[in-house]
């Protein structure tokens, strides 16, 4: 398996042998919704792979992973890691890097932001109102370690056979694939949990909510009256907390749950 260098919150890299171990084995076109760090869309098997999130900057970054040669890549991270003295421990030469991304167009790349999160709090890629980014420092874990250099590596290779599109779910139309041969996988963020990826963007990305809950849902049944196979990716319990809209959309729908 192939793991995806971008530590993204709610990856499936850990259960990716559990998860395409229940999919289909005859799949033409895989398309992953919710595409994030593409830990699904590098590693299940397929003739064509697509990939969407509604996160610009990320998918940004993904891009630029596709257009530059991998050389050129692993370079332009070292030379910035050089030019700002970034480790797990400067943290001043991290803060400066992040006023420069910020206020300076000549650092305001997407593979500065990659370089940005590698030193960043859990590799976060966190903006504030005014959409600065606005991350804190990683002190003593983040890093961009030797591990991390060899994982770019395979996934370069594996990101360049990956359609991307930078979409929100409801504006992507299934009216041109064939039902039979297409599945569709969705990890949308979860309703009932409290992360960074539902809550701590502020105004880049909007909040997950039980609109956005109710109308994935929907756009997924009208997917299964239409023929396609699907998996969703879901909480439906937390310790205090249930998913009553999943519950009740599973179980008038009597979709199985593993």
């Amino acid at each position: 398996l192939c793991k995806s260098p971008f530590n993204w919150i709610g990856n499936k890299y850990q259960i990716l042998p559990q998860l395409i171990q229940i999919l289909p084995s005859n799949i033409n076109t895989f398309i992953d919704y919710f595409c994030g760090g593409c830990d699904m869309s590098i590693n299940v098997p397929a003739q064509r792979h697509i990939a969407l999130d509604v996160n610009t900057y990320l998918m940004d970054i993904l891009h630029a992973f596709q257009n530059i040669s991998l050389d050129d890549l692993l370079s332009f991270i070292e030379s910035r890691i050089e030019e700002f003295g970034l480790s797990k421990e400067n943290e001043e030469g991290f803060l400066v890097y992040r006023k420069a991304y910020n206020t300076d167009p000549k650092y305001h790349t997407p593979l500065d932001l990659y370089t940005l999160t590698r030193f960043s709090f859990h590799f976060t890629m966190r903006f504030n109102k005014e959409m600065k980014f606005h991350a804190g420092f990683g002190r003593a874990y983040s890093n961009f370690s030797a591990r991390q250099r060899k994982t770019i590596v395979p996934f370069h290779e594996r990101i360049q056979n990956v359609e991307l599109y930078n979409l929100d779910f409801k504006r992507f139309s299934l009216a041109d694939f064939n039902f039979e041969r297409t599945f569709l996988y969705f990890d949308p963020p979860y309703l009932i949990t409290n992360n960074v990826y539902n809550n701590g963007v502020e105004a880049a990305w909007q909040r997950w909510t039980d609109t956005n809950e109710e109308e994935l849902l929907d756009y997924i049944k009208h997917a299964d009256n239409n023929g396609f196979k699907f998996a969703l990716s879901n909480v439906i319990q937390t310790r205090d907390r249930v998913n009553n809209i999943l519950v009740r959309w599973i179980k008038e729908n009597e979709y199985n749950v593993y």
